[in-house]
């Protein structure tokens, strides 16, 4: 019996798509595609090593692309989220914010996509250093997450229209 219980488990997860992240392979119209960003180095850098990564052609010009992917800047926003008796700063949160469009030559589609990543941080009074590499190190892991965000919803969209579109066509 448990034995079939392991068995029905994973037959269940390789049915559900459930993989190890790694490779998010992207549908083959977004397989060429010209970058136009306003974001960060460092983002941008991320950005395209994700994007080659994942076998995408990023042209030199967006007239060879069928395909422009264009990032608006990265709004990284810190807020307070309490205060200690003193009247210092106790913990605050970094609320990251992407807005992206992809535009679709042949189809004249153009998608706007809106991600949100958070992270929250202790401040240490008593350790201004470490609280400042701290910051540091989590502003890059918003970075990196609304990076691997933004390659899934690339993902998705392939799947949303191709659903939209088989609920379109006549039976």
């Amino acid at each position: 019996m448990r034995h079939a219980l392991v068995v029905c488990s994973l037959i269940l997860l390789t049915a559900c798509g459930w993989h190890l992240r790694g490779v998010t392979p992207l549908p083959p119209e977004y397989r060429v595609m010209y970058l136009q960003s306003q974001a960060s180095n460092s983002f941008n850098q991320q950005l395209k090593l994700q994007l080659e990564f994942n076998d995408v052609v990023l042209t030199a010009s967006a007239e060879d692309a069928p395909a422009i992917l264009r990032i608006e800047p990265v709004d990284i926003e810190r807020r307070t989220l309490s205060v200690s008796s003193s009247g210092q700063v106790g913990e605050f949160e970094l609320n990251g914010r992407l807005t992206a469009h992809i535009l679709h030559i042949g189809r004249d589609t153009d998608v706007e996509i809106e991600l949100k990543a958070r992270r929250t941080l202790t401040n240490d009074v008593n350790n201004v250093v470490g609280t400042a590499s701290a910051e540091t190190q989590q502003r890059a892991e918003l970075e990196r997450e609304l990076v691997n965000k933004l390659l899934r919803r690339l993902q998705s969209l392939s799947k949303t229209r191709n659903s939209d579109n088989a609920t379109d066509s006549p039976s």
